[in-house]
């Protein structure tokens, strides 16, 4: 019986039948469908998706819809099958049938995604089969096939160019068009591409930019736009965030992209949102993933606040609240393994030491006195438990701030008191900098050159 429907369904997509996809996809991942049956399903849907069928459309000028619900069935059948068995002769299979499927990767994003005149439903419809088949593209699941696959002519620049897509045109956006149900997204395929160049040290950053016109700058604010924009998604998906913010971290490894995030704000987008979800614990059943979303943003900041002059970067930390955001965290600290877990030594090091060191810096330290109001009329520091890394860490920070905080208000007042200044004959200076009193030396012409020299 089982057999017949299968039959059935596979004659259905010889046919040219848009529904038969959906039908074996069924079959295909349900357990009672064998491997010798799984092979049957696939091999019908590699079968239209052939040169033949190719040609067929470009004479037609005919929609392929069928072609692009194949992609999509093979995106969700293959790697169920790889995890339940037969994993070598899937990965065999579709080494085969490679050449053919990347020519209508490219057939569908080149002639019908990018295409204004083209029905905007399978637009749609085309750019969900790409991103879909493509997701399964992955190091871990490919293993050897990794390399040839992806670095297949175009591969790279097309799903980065579907990924700015997303942004620039709305109507691509998953917001605008939840429906569409993608098995994998971008941000997350892009994510796990980056992570493999990088363990290998090779990317191919001219494919990468390709889809920017080779600006780096384009770049940098697509991966800004699509963390503001998923952030901004109702109900969120905080998946999506923590990939976002994870690919903005990976792409940081290229001192030319590096430097645009950081012009265009991206240490302070990082500290708002972090500021936005520690909020959420009583409000939010999703605690684990939450969590990730705010690790990760500590650890981007930790990793390239000071990869160039902190000073603008911390300022911009400050300013965006981030030091009640850091107080704030602590409820989340649990659901990542623990106070002692790896994934939370950026929030201990950027309270505790990197960001105080700052205050050094009468700009920030202005910044900071004007947040510890906050933080104390909050009493924030009061919440937090007097033995955990996260109280020590603001211990550490509250104590040189508070002592600079003293000093700075002094010196703000309208009395004179006694400082120390190289000339003898200047007794008492305005309170002001070690600079200003310089200057008052030399605005007094009491400044000999021979004595300095002396």
């Amino acid at each position: 019986m089982y057999e017949t429907v299968i039959n059935d369904a596979i004659k259905q997509l010889q046919a040219g039948s848009t529904r038969a996809p959906a039908d074996l996809t069924l079959i295909a991942v349900a357990p009672a469908c064998t491997l010798e049956q799984y092979h049957m399903i696939i091999s019908a849907m590699y079968a239209v998706l052939d040169d033949a069928h190719l040609r067929t459309s470009m004479i037609d000028k005919s929609l392929p819809v069928q072609q692009a619900l194949c992609l999509t069935s093979l995106a969700s059948v293959i790697p169920r099958r790889y995890v339940c068995s037969g994993a070598h002769s899937t990965l065999q299979t579709l080494s085969l049938h490679w050449v053919e499927l990347h020519r209508w990767i490219l057939y569908l994003k080149n002639d019908f995604v990018d295409k204004e005149n083209v029905d905007l439903a399978f637009r749609l419809l085309a750019k969900t089969a790409i991103v879909d088949f493509l997701g399964i593209c992955d190091e871990s699941f490919l293993q050897h096939m990794f390399d040839p696959i992806v670095a297949s002519p175009d591969i790279i620049a097309t799903l980065f160019s579907l990924w700015r897509m997303e942004t620039l045109d709305k109507r691509f956006s998953l917001s605008v068009h939840p429906s569409t149900h993608p098995v994998f997204h971008i941000p997350a395929t892009l994510d796990s591409w980056m992570c493999a160049f990088s363990q290998r040290e090779r990317w191919d950053w001219s494919e990468i930019l390709r889809p920017f016109g080779g600006e780096v700058d384009a770049l940098a604010a697509t991966a800004l736009d699509h963390l503001r924009q998923d952030v901004a998604r109702s109900p969120a998906n905080y998946d999506l965030i923590v990939w976002d913010i994870h690919l903005i971290t990976a792409l940081s490894v290229n001192d030319a992209i590096r430097i645009p995030l950081l012009n265009q704000r991206s240490m302070a987008i990082l500290a708002t949102v972090i500021n936005s979800l520690v909020d959420l614990y009583a409000t939010t059943n999703q605690h684990l993933l939450v969590a990730k979303c705010i690790s990760y943003g500590y650890w981007y900041i930790r990793a390239y606040v000071e990869s160039t002059d902190g000073l603008p970067w911390v300022t911009q930390l400050v300013e965006a609240g981030l030091l009640s955001a850091m107080l704030s965290t602590e409820p989340w600290i649990k659901h990542l393994n623990g106070q002692h877990s790896e994934d939370w030594e950026p929030l201990f090091l950027l309270l505790g030491q990197i960001i105080p060191r700052y205050s050094v810096y009468s700009t920030v330290l202005k910044s900071m006195i004007k947040r510890l109001t906050t933080i104390d009329a909050n009493d924030l520091p009061g919440k937090l438990e007097k033995d955990g890394l996260l109280f020590k860490s603001w211990t550490l920070f509250e104590n040189l701030v508070r002592s600079r905080a003293a000093l700075y208000s002094m010196s703000l007042s309208n009395e004179t008191h006694i400082e120390s200044c190289q000339n003898i004959k200047l007794r008492r200076v305005p309170p002001r900098s070690l600079l200003q009193q310089g200057m008052s030396s030399l605005r007094l012409e009491e400044w000999r050159p021979s004595k300095v020299l002396s």
